[in-house]
Order: C-alpha cells, then structure tokens, then sequence
C-alpha cells in the first residue's frame, strides 16, 4: 500500500468517526410569565425530552422521552413515568383532552411486515392505564382535540399522500378533511 492510499484510508476511516459521535443534548422545560416577562427553569436535563403539555388544572406538566410519557411537578421535583401499557414508543404527538380526563397518544407499534410508518393513535385515563386503539389505519400522527373532546385531528398516510383527517375518539368513522397532493400537516 502506497502513501497515497494510506491517507486516503485513513481520511475515509476519520470521516466515518465523525459521523458516530453523538452531540450531547440538553433540554430544558421553563415557563413565562407574560405579565412580568419572568421566566422560571422547571427542568434541565442533560437528555432530550420534548413536547410538554401543561394539565388542565395547572399542577404538572407531561412530556415525553426515549417513548415514555412523564409527570412532571411544576417545581421540576417530581417525576413519574405515565403508566401507557403496551405503548411504549410514544412520540411527540400527545395531548390532554379538554376536560383532562385523558390523553391522546401517538405510538410507534411494532408491526411485522409494515412498509412505512407504524404510528396509531390511542386515548388513556391521564392517571395512566391500558391505552384505547383510535386509528386503526397507519400511520396515523395526533395533532389536537375538538374543543368538546368528542372528536381529534390528526395527519395521517394514506393513498401515498398525507392528508389531514378528523375522527371520533370512539374511532369508528376517519373523515379525510384535505385532499391536496403534497404534505398537509398540523391541522392544530
């Protein structure tokens, strides 16, 4: 092996080194007083978590991590892992339904065989519990409630087009609400 292609090796195998370091991360959940411009740090973690929903009653906040959902106090202090079942891979598409009663969850399901994306939508207690399947079509991405909680929007794939569709929290009708070719997404 020549000098050459020595180098070439070596610049080749430095390239490919540089693209396993992981970045650190570090995420930080704080609130804002619009009033008085204050800000106050809740939680800072050296870890992504994101998407925090504040409860309807004020007391703590949900996020979610590594697709886990947490309870976290509103001093940051405390924090407890959402009993979500078998939904295990929940990804950044969750909320509080208006009467904070349940959540809407959007979760990763290992489904054998799937070409594409595997996220349905469920809704569970907000204590926690054994998740309720919504949309049984994949995937499926949830993105808001109806102000009366009967229903939620949600984006979803279907005919090789992302649409925007609305469906009973009973899942029994989707309605596709957009029909344009492209990405439609965030109904919210």
């Amino acid at each position: 092996m020549n000098k050459v292609q020595l180098i070439y090796l070596l610049l080749i195998s430095l390239s490919f080194l540089g693209h396993t370091q992981t970045h650190s991360v570090i995420s930080r959940l704080e609130t804002y007083d619009l009033t008085t411009g204050k800000r106050e740090l809740i939680l800072k973690e050296n870890a992504h978590f994101e998407a925090p929903n504040w409860s309807e009653d004020g007391t703590y906040f949900i996020i979610n991590q590594e697709g886990l959902l947490y309870r976290i106090s509103l001093d940051g202090k405390r924090r407890e892992v959402i009993d979500t079942g078998n939904a295990k891979q929940c990804n950044n598409d969750h909320g509080i339904s208006p009467d904070g009663r349940m959540i809407a969850i959007s979760n990763n399901d290992l489904i054998e065989g799937a070409e594409y994306g595997t996220s349905r939508i469920y809704t569970l207690p907000i204590e926690g519990g054994t998740p309720k399947l919504v949309t049984t079509e994949l995937p499926s991405y949830w993105h808001g409630w109806a102000p009366d909680g009967k229903s939620m929007v949600y984006t979803a794939h279907r005919e090789g087009d992302y649409d925007i569709y609305s469906i009973g929290t009973d899942g029994r009708k989707e309605t596709r609400l957009t029909n344009d070719p492209g990405l439609d997404d965030g109904p919210e």
